[in-house]
């Protein structure tokens, strides 16, 4: 072999060395995240190759183009994060960021997480910046990307069974993204969910209220309310309602209950028995709705959340369901009212409450409420010395120690609540999904199956 063919191979070799080294460095991040939160994506983007070699032939376009990676590989990875059951579904939230505190999602640790990209993107400019590779290189770099996908089993197949690893080592997080936005103005049809996993399989709502014409009746969706894992804590959060009310005033019980997406699928389940898009609401396929239902019997039914109803355009598709008073943060809040909450900032949940508790008191009125305060980031929160140390006991942390200490003081509120009301209404409260915590150390504490269901019958 001459000596300028083995300086060409040596070149070669060094280049696929330098590909190879940046394909790890445009990973790194997700790698890194992914010790610390719950991150569900492949572990190397195919993509990842065609930003190393555009950062060395052409050093701006290359740039533009990890920018572009990082935001597609992002997007797709809090779609997962924030529990959307799909890409298209995250894609439509953040169209009402405006109405977000954005500003309160900046804290030390992102500040740290934009610190790792950046350093990363540095490292990628010193290692490709200008020194071309050619084209084998790159090409190599696919083919040894592919062998290992295909031998791992999950080429095109990102539930594949019988890996080598668990997860698909390589995906095209762009490729994902392009096709959720290609099909994002078509929502993916309604689904009818088993009864049995529904409020309605805990009580015939209809039957109750043709059987008790001089009571009303309380649906409340918590947000964020999970079931957790350890056996203690999660009979002291049912404790804060089940054991406060007076003996003999309800008939209680506890129950798991299956969910699956974010809070708009929670409202569907708990309210329509309906799983996936609320964006394909219609007057036919909401007709079995719980409102709509009892606003056929002569109730009067109501429907309140802390937040603006743009969000998710909630005025819009409440009223297809049944609601026919609805009443957001617009009706609800005098412009000097006391607000609570962090980036969903809103009615205080205490008087979301109060109001609902009111409304339910009367006959024939379903009072349907849909609380804020406990939505993530959580602005902080006091925690009570038993929770403290039953938090201290399970290990939990201190970030879900204070959600379980906010959503267990609106129980005590509600058990409080009731006790006044001298005719109890039927109540039934759920949790819409479990709470999307990024850290893998805190997700991993409840059940990401299940979440609780509580009913409350009132006593003759």
């Amino acid at each position: 072999m001459t000596i300028d063919r083995k300086e060409r191979l040596w070149c070669q070799w060094r280049a696929l060395l330098r590909v190879l080294a940046g394909v790890a460095l445009v990973n790194l991040p997700f790698w890194v995240l992914g010790r610390v939160i719950f991150i569900d994506r492949p572990l190397v983007a195919y993509e990842s190759v065609v930003v190393c070699a555009l950062l060395a032939w052409r050093t701006p376009v290359g740039a533009a183009a990890l920018l572009l990676l990082w935001a597609a590989d992002a997007v797709v990875a809090l779609s997962r994060i924030y529990l959307f059951t799909s890409i298209d579904a995250l894609l439509d939230s953040l169209s009402f960021i405006r109405e977000m505190r954005v500003l309160d999602f900046i804290d030390t640790p992102r500040l740290a997480l934009m610190l790792l990209f950046c350093g990363s993107a540095a490292l990628l400019w010193r290692l490709l910046a200008r020194r071309p590779v050619g084209l084998v290189a790159p090409s190599l770099a696919i083919l040894i990307l592919f062998g290992l996908d295909f031998l791992n089993g999950s080429v095109g197949r990102p539930q594949a069974m019988g890996r080598l690893n668990a997860a698909n080592l390589v995906g095209s997080p762009t490729f994902a993204l392009a096709v959720a936005v290609n099909t994002a103005r078509t929502p993916n049809p309604l689904v009818d969910i088993p009864i049995d996993e529904t409020v309605q399989g805990l009580v015939d709502v209809p039957q109750w209220a043709a059987q008790h014409p001089e009571r009303g009746m309380l649906l409340l969706v918590i947000e964020s309310f999970g079931w957790h894992n350890d056996t203690a804590i999660q009979a002291w959060m049912n404790a804060r309602l089940l054991k406060q009310l007076k003996p003999g005033s309800f008939d209680a019980r506890a129950v798991r209950m299956p969910f699956r997406g974010s809070t708009t699928a929670g409202e569907l389940r708990a309210l329509c028995r309906k799983g996936n898009d609320y964006r394909r609401l219609d007057a036919h396929n909401a007709a079995g709705c719980l409102p709509r239902l009892l606003a056929a019997q002569g109730w009067t039914t109501v429907g309140m959340h802390g937040f603006s109803g743009n969000m998710f355009e909630r005025w819009r598709w409440w009223p297809t369901v049944g609601i026919g008073q609805a009443e957001f943060a617009e009706d609800l809040l005098a412009p000097d009212a006391v607000r609570c909450g962090l980036v969903f900032r809103g009615v205080c949940d205490k008087d979301l409450l109060d109001r609902a508790l009111a409304a339910a008191a009367k006959p024939r009125t379903l009072a349907y409420a849909l609380t804020l305060n406990t939505h993530l980031p959580l602005a902080a929160t006091p925690v009570p010395p038993p929770l403290q140390a039953l938090c201290a006991t399970g290990r939990t942390g201190p970030a879900v120690c204070e959600l379980l200490a906010a959503q267990s003081l609106l129980l005590d509120q509600l058990a409080a609540g009731l006790t006044r009301l001298s005719v109890k209404p039927l109540v039934i409260v759920v949790g819409d999904h479990a709470p999307p915590f990024s850290r893998r150390t805190d997700r991993e504490q409840f059940s990401s199956t299940h979440v609780p269901a509580l009913l409350l019958q009132p006593g003759n």
